[in-house]
C-alpha cells in the first residue's frame, strides 16, 4: 500500500502527499555510443552507481559516478582512423515524473504503487576522459587532440521504473549528452561539431527497509537516552548518599 506506515508530508502546488525517506541505491550495467568525427560506432560497455532520493511527490535527485569505454571506426576509407577511450563520469541529475503515485485520498494510500512510472531527466555531468586516436595501429597526432582532458556535459533523457517489489526496480534510461567539446574522441580536424554521446543502461534499484540518514538518527537518539539514563543515576545515587547521611 501506498505511504502505509510511512510518515507523510504534503505539497500544496502539486496537491499530493509523499514519502520521506525515500532513499534508493543503484547499480547501472549498460552501453555508450560516441557521436564524433568517425562513423561506424559499436556500442561499447558502461557500469555505474548511484543513489536517488524523492524531494517531492513528481521530483527526485539523484547522484552517480560511472566507468564507460567508447571507441569508433573512420567511415572514410581513405584516412582510416581509428579511437578508443576511457571515460569517467560524475553526475548529479534531477527527474520529474510524468507518471507517478499521486497520494490526495485515504483510497490513494490502499492501492498498490504503479507497476510502470516514467520521468524525463536533465543535469549536470563532469567528465574526466583518456582518447587515443590511431592510425594504422600508431597513434595519430592532429593540430589539436586530447590524450586526457576534464569538462563539463549536460544529460537530457528519460526512463521508465518498473516496480518489482517494494524494494527492488528496474529502470531502463536513455541519456543523450551534450558535451562543449570536439575531443572526445581526440580528433577534432574534420568537423567543427561539438562531440556527444549517448548512454543505455538498465538500472537496478534497491530500497533498504532503514535508509543510512534513520540509522544515524536512531543510533544519535540511543546514545542521548543512554546518557540521559548515566545522568539520573548519577543523581539518585548521590541523593543515596546524602540521605545515609
Amino acid at each position: 500500500m501506498i505511504g502505509q506506515n510511512k510518515p507523510l508530508k504534503y505539497s500544496k502546488f502539486f496537491d499530493s502527499f509523499y514519502r520521506t525517506g525515500d532513499l534508493r541505491y543503484s547499480v547501472e550495467p549498460g552501453f555508450s555510443y560516441i557521436v564524433g568525427d568517425l562513423g561506424l560506432k559499436p556500442a561499447s560497455s558502461s557500469f555505474g552507481m548511484g543513489a536517488t532520493y524523492r524531494i517531492l511527490p513528481p521530483i527526485e535527485v539523484s547522484t552517480g559516478v560511472r566507468y564507460f569505454r567508447m571507441s569508433s571506426v573512420d567511415h572514410n576509407d581513405t584516412r582510416q582512423l581509428e579511437f578508443c577511450g576511457n571515460y569517467y563520469h560524475y553526475n548529479v541529475t534531477g527527474k520529474y515524473f510524468l507518471v507517478y503515485d499521486r497520494i490526495r485520498t485515504n483510497y490513494d494510500r490502499r492501492k498498490k504503487p504503479k507497476t510502470l512510472k516514467m520521468y524525463l531527466t536533465t543535469g549536470l555531468t563532469l567528465m574526466y576522459y583518456n582518447a587515443s586516436p590511431t592510425r594504422f595501429g600508431h597513434f595519430y597526432s592532429t593540430d589539436a587532440y586530447a590524450i586526457s582532458r576534464t569538462t563539463f556535459q549536460i544529460p537530457f533523457g528519460y526512463g521508465f521504473p518498473i516496480r518489482i517489489n517494494d524494494k527492488i526496480s528496474l529502470v531502463p534510461e536513455f541519456l543523450y549528452y551534450i558535451t562543449n567539446t570536439d575531443l572526445m574522441d581526440g580528433i577534432t580536424s574534420f568537423s567543427q561539431n561539438s562531440d556527444h554521446y549517448v548512454i543505455s543502461s538498465i538500472k537496478i534499484e534497491y530500497k533498504p527497509a532503514t535508509s543510512l540518514i534513520s540509522l544515524f538518527k536512531k543510533k544519535k537518539i540511543k546514545l542521548k537516552k543512554k546518557r540521559n539514563e548515566e545522568d539520573l543515576d548519577t543523581d539518585s545515587s548521590n541523593s543515596d548518599s546524602e540521605t545515609s547521611e
